[in-house]
């Protein structure tokens, strides 16, 4: 008998409530004021002005500049171990552009899972079990976001935490705020300008083959995610646990502002890595690929890190899938003679 598809989506709408609750952003709001509202960012030893205007939009500088903030304590190092855990945390975060913006108001960890709770209800078996080109990834639009994601999201979060200055990394804090909508601009500017012009995408993408143009799309952004991982192993003065593992909700912590940020972005990246593991989880048991390379792509999370571990399985998923596929055209080839 078949499972409902609510009941194989529930989970990530339980973790998504949980979120909410063990993030718990609505009494941060309440018990300490707005982090803009006086101008500046002060910390132990320095202070820095909030930039006021930025978007040219009032409403865009009015909702983004308490968020801006929130990410202080780590952009601009006066926590060093939040600065440790966000510095690899931020570059595996990138599209899907809609839910990425959201969650720079709702929190990543509340509105991910909720991505993948509508991507699983909407999703018919039958449909996911199909196999063929009409299930695969879109290789045009792959190659199209490619060097968007690299311009309007690894870029700027690199400038966020290693530009020289702090008047700098403030500014790269504001640009990286909307790269949601500048990747989505970008990818439509393109197709008009492709529209307009009558130009092809075929010249300016290379001819692989299906699995080989996964791998080279992708590649960019493992080599990235997975360096910033090694570097933290290797160079951070903390523990793996302190970097990503919540403190204990003390009367400290409560009582501290940029502890509470630090707790709720750890909280938010377990969240979200753990509801896109649970989704691969979900798409491997459809495609039924070998439980044997399953765990040792996943070992891949421990050893490079969440973000290059998540491609890692993907694309492993991805390959039994086109291995499978290849199978049984040659099986139907065998019978046809």
């Amino acid at each position: 008998m078949a499972v409902p598809r609510f009941l194989l989506a529930a989970p990530f709408l339980a973790l998504s409530i949980l979120a909410f609750i063990l993030m718990d952003i609505p009494s941060l709001i309440r018990d300490f004021p707005p982090p803009g509202e006086s101008g500046v960012i002060n910390w132990p030893g320095g202070s820095l002005p909030i930039l006021q205007k930025f978007h040219y939009a009032k409403f865009l500088d009015v909702v983004m500049r308490d968020i801006t903030v929130g990410f202080a304590p780590s952009t601009l190092g006066y926590d060093d171990q939040s600065r440790w855990q966000m510095i690899g945390f931020l570059n595996d975060c990138g599209p899907p552009t809609l839910f990425s913006q959201i969650a720079q108001i709702g929190g990543g960890g509340v509105v991910v899972p909720l991505f993948f709770f509508f991507h699983v209800l909407t999703s018919s078996p039958e449909t996911h079990a199909r196999r063929g080109p009409s299930r695969r990834t879109n290789l045009r639009d792959s190659w199209l976001y490619l060097p968007l994601v690299l311009a309007f999201h690894s870029v700027p979060v690199y400038l966020m935490y290693f530009a020289p200055t702090l008047e700098t990394r403030h500014y790269w804090t504001w640009f990286w705020q909307l790269f949601p909508v500048r990747i989505s601009l970008g990818y439509h500017a393109v197709l008009a300008v492709m529209a307009i012009t009558g130009l092809s995408f075929r010249p300016f993408v290379p001819g692989f083959r299906y699995i080989t143009a996964l791998i080279s799309i992708l590649a960019p952004f493992i080599v990235i995610s997975a360096g910033m991982y090694l570097f933290t192993l290797v160079k951070a003065p903390y523990t793996l646990t302190q970097i990503f593992i919540p403190s204990t909700y003390d009367d400290v912590v409560k009582h501290d502002w940029v502890l509470r940020m630090r707790r709720i972005l750890q909280w938010d990246e377990i969240i979200i890595f753990g509801s896109g593991l649970l989704w691969l989880a979900w798409k491997a048991g459809w495609d039924r690929m070998r439980p044997a390379r399953l765990g040792l792509s996943a070992a891949a999370v421990l050893v490079f890190g969440p973000g290059a571990g998540f491609a890692l399985l993907w694309l492993a998923i991805e390959r039994g899938s086109a291995n499978e596929e290849k199978e049984k055209k040659a099986k139907d080839k065998g019978r046809a003679r």
